[in-house]
C-alpha cells in the first residue's frame, strides 16, 4: 500500500473536518479531467488524499480507500477479474498520477491500483 484517500460526497465539508481533527494542511492538485485533488499534509509531508465522488462513480458511499502501486494497472485489473473480483472504474490515465483503476475483491472490499 502506498496511499490512502478519503472519497467523499461532500468535499467542501470533509476538508475542514479532517483539517481540524488531525491538524492536516491541504494542498490542491489539478488533475485535469480527474478534477481537483486535495493532498492532506502533516508537518509539510503528504499523508493522504481527499477527493470528491463524481456521479460516474456510481452509488458508492463516502469512504476511506487504500491505493496499491503495481507494475501494471491493466495486468492487475485482469488478475482481479480472473480471481473473481470486479472492476468499479476501468483503468484510466490521470494527469500527474498515472494509470489507475478501482476494483473490488470477491467479497466486495474496494481498493485502487496505480502504475
Amino acid at each position: 500500500m502506498n496511499w490512502a484517500e478519503v472519497q467523499t460526497r461532500d468535499k467542501a465539508a470533509a476538508q475542514p473536518f479532517y483539517e481540524q481533527v488531525f491538524g492536516y494542511e491541504t494542498e490542491s492538485m489539478d488533475m485535469g479531467q480527474g478534477g481537483v485533488y486535495e493532498i492532506l499534509k502533516v508537518d509539510g509531508q503528504p499523508a493522504a488524499g481527499l477527493i470528491q465522488i463524481e456521479p460516474e462513480w456510481g452509488d458508492i458511499p463516502s469512504n476511506w480507500s487504500v491505493v496499491f502501486e503495481v507494475e501494471s494497472c491493466d495486468g492487475t485489473v485482469a488478475k482481479v477479474k480472473e480471481l473473481g473480483g470486479s472492476v468499479i472504474r476501468e483503468p484510466k490515465d490521470l494527469e500527474g498520477v498515472g494509470r489507475f483503476a478501482v476494483v473490488a475483491d470477491p467479497w466486495r472490499a474496494v481498493f485502487q491500483v496505480v502504475k
